[in-house]
């Protein structure tokens, strides 16, 4: 029970952070921006795991969305005033690659925090160290930050 309340603390962390990305960027939407939080609170009370407090790692919240099945990561930094990076998305770049996506015409990832330019996609090779997540993926990824403030 404990672990699910902080699963659910997460949650609400998450759904504060969109809010306040969402009301920032799309005050005019209002009506969809409530239905993307209630898809992603719904989904976080049916399944809590994909929750992941980042924090020790890397300052972060992530939602993860079947990343290693082909699907996509959030993160979100806990105080956007300090990166550029205050809300990155993770891509496993391999159903991309499989399509014919030519990734070597991205941009490397340089495999540090806060070194990524906002709105510009990069590349990560597979079995390199990823910081935002403190672990080295089995699978490439297509990755990009924004800044919201």
């Amino acid at each position: 029970m404990k672990k699910l309340l902080a699963y659910f603390a997460v949650g609400i962390l998450f759904i504060g952070g969109l809010t306040y990305v969402a009301s920032a960027a799309v005050k005019d939407h209002s009506a969809t921006v409530a239905l993307l939080i209630g898809t992603f609170a719904n989904h976080l009370s049916l399944n809590p795991a994909s929750a992941l407090d980042l924090s020790e790692v890397s300052g972060e919240y992530c939602f993860n969305a079947k990343l290693a099945q082909g699907g996509m990561m959030l993160h979100w930094a806990i105080d956007p005033t300090t990166t550029l990076e205050d809300v990155i998305t993770f891509y496993n770049a391999k159903p991309f690659i499989d399509a014919g996506l030519k990734v070597e015409k991205f941009p490397r990832f340089c495999g540090e925090l806060g070194c990524m330019e906002p709105n510009q996609w990069y590349f990560h090779p597979a079995r390199e160290f990823e910081p935002h997540h403190g672990i080295k993926f089995p699978f490439p990824l297509i990755i990009k930050a924004m800044d919201t403030i």
